[in-house]
C-alpha cells in the first residue's frame, strides 16, 4: 500500500440504477473518473420541501483525482434529475499501488 493525498472517493446518490449508470458511463468517458460502481437498492430518507421523504435509490460510488472534482460536478448537474444532487467526496488515504497507477494512467495524469 502506498500514502496518496489526491485520490478520492464521491458518492452521488441516483433514483435508480440506470440514471447513476448513465452519469457513471459519462464521467468515465470523459476520463474524469478511472472507474465507478453502482449499488442498487439503497434506502434513504430525508427532509425535503419541510417532508420526510423515503425512496429507494442507488449510489454511485467514483474513484477520481483531486484535479477531476470540479470537471466532475459540473458533468453531474448537467445529467443528474435531482434539484440537489448529493455528491460527497471523500480522501482516500492508501491504496495498492498498481491500482493507484492504473487510476492515473486511465484519467490522463501525470504524476
Amino acid at each position: 500500500m502506498v500514502s496518496v493525498k489526491d485520490l478520492r472517493i464521491v458518492y452521488c446518490n441516483c433514483f435508480s440504477s440506470n440514471k447513476a449508470l448513465e452519469i457513471g458511463r459519462v464521467l468515465v468517458d470523459k476520463k474524469v473518473a478511472a472507474c465507478i460502481n453502482v449499488i442498487k437498492g439503497d434506502m434513504s430518507v430525508y427532509q425535503w420541501n419541510k417532508n420526510i421523504e423515503e425512496d429507494k435509490e442507488s449510489t454511485l460510488v467514483i474513484k477520481t483525482h483531486i484535479s477531476k472534482l470540479n470537471e466532475m460536478e459540473k458533468i453531474i448537474l448537467e445529467i443528474h434529475n435531482y434539484d440537489t444532487p448529493e455528491i460527497i467526496s471523500t480522501e482516500i488515504k492508501e491504496i495498492n499501488e498498481s491500482y493507484y497507477k492504473w487510476m492515473l494512467e486511465v484519467m490522463e495524469i501525470q504524476e
